[in-house]
């Protein structure tokens, strides 16, 4: 297995840093004061431009802070994100969708899939408001997530750990667990997500 190094980052200053850092692919949003919002088509043409070493670029689909219950207009800002970005050279995504239960809205996340098809997803820290982590990572990878970002529902990834080490030996090598949250990096100005061990 090879450690592949994800940065999140949310502006060009950010994106420079952490392609001169070595980042082997970038999560790209606004706003990470507010936890990251959906990134403008601009900021993601500009950063194509400096992205000599073509850098995979993930974009985030969320189109307001808070939790991940969203309206049906919510859902439907963020698929013409998707399709928006995706014509602009996105590489993939990254999103979530809860329902009140607690559970993954399965019918939310089947219709942004299909906005962002053929580009992969990634679900997001949604993950950890999961009431039944174990059980919703089936529903993920039966939705076709090629992977999950994830805290272990702590603060940070290391004190998540177990639940986190729980999941990799649960899921083998049927999506990658990506450990993330809590790391962050001066020089970036970003987010580091270090443990996404793809096969």
């Amino acid at each position: 297995m090879s450690k592949v190094l994800e940065v999140c980052v949310d502006g060009l200053e950010s994106a420079v840093a952490a392609l001169n850092g070595g980042a082997d692919r970038l999560e790209l949003c606004s706003s990470l004061i507010e936890g990251g919002l959906t990134p403008t088509p601009g900021m993601l043409i500009q950063i194509q431009n400096i992205n000599s070493r073509n850098v995979p670029v993930f974009c985030l689909l969320r189109c307001r802070p808070g939790d991940f219950i969203y309206a049906q207009e919510e859902v439907e800002v963020m698929k013409e994100d998707a399709r928006i970005l995706r014509r602009h050279g996105a590489s993939g995504f990254v999103f979530g969708a809860l329902s009140e239960n607690g559970d993954v809205n399965m019918k939310i996340c089947r219709e942004i899939i299909k906005a962002c098809h053929p580009l992969p997803v990634t679900f997001h820290r949604a993950f950890d408001f999961c009431r039944r982590p174990t059980i919703e990572v089936e529903v993920i990878i039966d939705l076709g997530f090629q992977r999950i970002l994830t805290s272990g529902k702590q603060r940070t990834a290391q004190m998540g750990v177990k639940l986190i080490k729980k999941l990799i030996e649960q899921v083998g090598n049927r999506i990658v667990i990506m450990p993330g949250g809590g790391s962050r990096s001066r020089k970036t100005r970003g987010r580091i997500r270090g443990g996404d061990w793809s096969k």
